[in-house]
């Protein structure tokens, strides 16, 4: 595959690519838990969180508590970031190429 005009070639870009979306979406989600925005359902866990009444969607406004659905998609994106790291080394060590190189049907 032949690079581009600075040198990358797709495959190496696909390799970025491939480990920094999960791990900035689990970084984003810091966002919504500032902005208290994206939480679930009410709830009464011990790990529910307390969203002030102005940010609260209407018919919601009696509940102080809700799940953190931010957090559990940040956890998410943490450990697929982590099992996508582990695959990549696993088979890196297999061979000596870009983990989604090894994907692509025209690689030599």
């Amino acid at each position: 595959m032949s690079s581009g005009p600075n040198g990358f070639t797709l495959h190496a870009l696909l390799d970025l690519v491939f480990f920094g979306l999960p791990l900035g979406q689990a970084i984003g989600r810091i966002g919504n838990f500032l902005n208290q925005e994206v939480y679930g359902l009410p709830s009464s866990l011990p790990w529910a969180i307390r969203i002030d009444p102005e940010n609260r969607l209407p018919g919601f406004e009696q509940f102080e508590t809700f799940h953190p659905l931010f957090g559990y998609e940040a956890i998410l994106g943490v450990l697929g970031f982590l099992g996508m790291l582990g695959v990549e080394k696993y088979y890196s060590k297999l061979k000596k190429i870009p983990f989604i190189s090894k994907l692509s049907p025209t690689h030599q």
